[in-house]
């Protein structure tokens, strides 16, 4: 990975591969050079690797597109919290109720069984797996074995697989159609057609493109005809951060902003608190207001990305470095640092005034609130004064 956390290309670290995938990550890894860095985003007591988890993928996604991607790229499927929790499941593929005034969302089944693929596909495996070894018990040759088995398991799994898709298609048939969570408003097939095929289209748009080459036109394009997806939409989540660090790399502050802003809440429903990739896009968020000479704003969003991204990153990271310095820029603003230094200026006279108080003497008590008064009080009150 670059400073920006951008892949650049491909290595086999073999103690690192100890770690087991979860989606929701306690542990972040980083690259110094050569040498890759594993950093615990939480409290440890006790070191166990057994319960350092890191996440294989990216998290933007579908638990069924997730769980593809990790069985066929790492050869399981994924059943950690993240991808079995259905209220998550809900926002995934979801759409704006079109009744006016209603804010409701209408949750979307996948488009396809992946999922039952693939169980049925480590079922299938795991039969075969028991059959060869019961056979071998038997002392029957394994070539003759495979060709006559296999001849015998390929007219059953066809018969399975035709059973299967009667009984998916029995249980589509039984499925209710999706309804608005808030109003029961529901959308025509045209919509779930139209869904499908802007999502095909999103699909085939993110293959064009990666994080190394991003392409703004390719995210306006795509995010034109997301309009009706909801916030939360891991699709849509997707795609404005793409479009947001399109936005960053080409110096597009304003519209970074706009995606920025609009995306916050997208991001940090699928990203934990402490996850260092939220804390990057809130450090880019913050960059963006600061180069706008928004300071306030964005001073507020370094500071809550500060933490995670020295925990994830470690102190001497680039990105660090940076944020401290945007941070000094931000601190610049003459409007922050008389505040500031009103701030502490009160803080002073209410210690004095209480160590006063403390003495006893009410004449010098009563002089120094009267002073008080007039050092806060506006030029038009102080010229009769």
């Amino acid at each position: 990975m670059d400073k920006n956390l951008l892949s650049i290309g491909c290595a086999v670290y073999l103690a690192a591969s100890i770690f087991d995938n979860n989606c929701t990550p306690n542990c972040f890894v980083t690259f110094s050079g050569l040498k890759v860095e594993v950093r615990s985003l939480i409290n440890m007591p006790d070191l166990d690797l057994a319960k350092c988890y890191i996440s294989y993928t990216d998290v933007i996604s579908t638990s069924a597109a997730r769980r593809e991607v990790l069985y066929k790229g790492w050869f399981f499927l994924c059943e950690c919290k993240t991808c079995l929790d259905e209220e998550r499941a809900k926002y995934e593929n979801s759409i704006k109720c079109e009744i006016s005034n209603c804010q409701g969302i209408v949750s979307l089944p996948e488009a396809s069984d992946t999922v039952q693929q693939i169980k049925l596909k480590i079922k299938a495996a795991r039969e075969r797996e028991e059959k060869r070894r019961e056979k071998e018990k038997e002392g029957e040759g394994r070539r003759k074995w495979r060709r006559e088995e296999g001849k015998k398991y390929s007219g059953d799994e066809g018969k399975e697989k035709t059973k299967d898709k009667e009984v998916n298609g029995e249980e589509r048939n039984e499925v209710e159609a999706p309804r608005c969570s808030v109003c029961g408003w529901t959308p025509s097939s045209e919509k779930l057609k139209q869904y499908w095929n802007t999502v095909a289209f999103t699909k085939k748009q993110l293959k064009a493109m990666d994080q190394n080459n991003l392409n703004i036109e390719y995210c306006l394009q795509t995010l034109e005809k997301l309009t009706n997806f909801s916030p939360r939409n891991a699709w849509k989540v997707k795609i404005l951060d793409l479009s947001f660090n399109a936005a960053i790399l080409n110096s597009c502050w304003s519209l970074a902003l706009k995606y920025g802003e609009e995306n916050l809440d997208g991001m940090r429903f699928y990203y934990s608190d402490n996850s260092p990739v939220l804390s990057l896009f809130l450090f880019n968020l913050g960059k963006a207001k600061i180069y706008l000479k928004e300071f306030r704003e964005g001073l507020h969003i370094l500071e809550e990305a500060e933490l995670f991204l020295t925990t994830g990153l470690g102190t001497s990271h680039p990105l660090v470095e940076e944020l401290h310095q945007l941070t000094l820029l931000a601190n610049e603003d003459r409007e922050i640092c008389l505040e500031r230094w009103s701030t502490a200026t009160k803080k002073d006279e209410k210690r004095q005034l209480h160590q006063v108080h403390s003495s006893g003497d009410e004449a010098l008590a009563k002089i120094f609130a009267t002073l008080n008064q007039i050092s806060h009080s506006s030029p038009q009150n102080l010229s009769g004064v």
